[in-house]
């Protein structure tokens, strides 16, 4: 009996060992990229001496984020609209103090989206669940 226990211990070591050692190549890769995608982040665009002086793309960000903020009130009830289409319709929240339309959160549509992908795959399995065993 403890033999027996012994060589499926050593199989599971075995097991789990050639899965570590079958995804190392994988693994490898996405820390190739990662580092090379290190290279190619948003930093400091002059040396040291010169990061003092506002450079023509720091000056670029600020004139767009300026802009940004500004027109941010007059496109919020545009760009909510398009966004209801671009996510399936979703439907519109109402604010109890306006009593007008509110675009709903990132993170609302977010979770809308993933309990429709949730219960959409789950039908999915059990739809191929009912014909797997109709096979067998």
């Amino acid at each position: 009996m403890v033999i027996v226990l012994l060589n499926m211990l050593i199989a599971m070591i075995n097991n789990s060992f050639q899965e570590i050692e079958d995804d190392a190549d994988v693994e490898w890769k996405f820390a190739r990229a990662k580092l090379w995608f290190s290279y190619f982040e948003e930093g400091g665009t002059l040396p040291v001496p010169f990061n003092l002086v506002p450079s023509p793309k720091s000056i670029i960000t600020l004139v767009l984020g300026l802009r940004n903020l500004m027109l941010k009130p007059l496109n919020r009830h545009k760009s909510c609209h398009n966004e209801d289409i671009e996510l399936n319709k979703l439907d519109r929240h109402k604010d109890s103090t306006v009593g007008g339309p509110v675009c709903p959160s990132r993170h609302q549509k977010i979770m809308k989206r993933l309990i429709k992908r949730y219960v959409i795959k789950s039908q999915i399995n059990k739809d191929s669940n009912e014909v797997n065993e109709g096979i067998v």
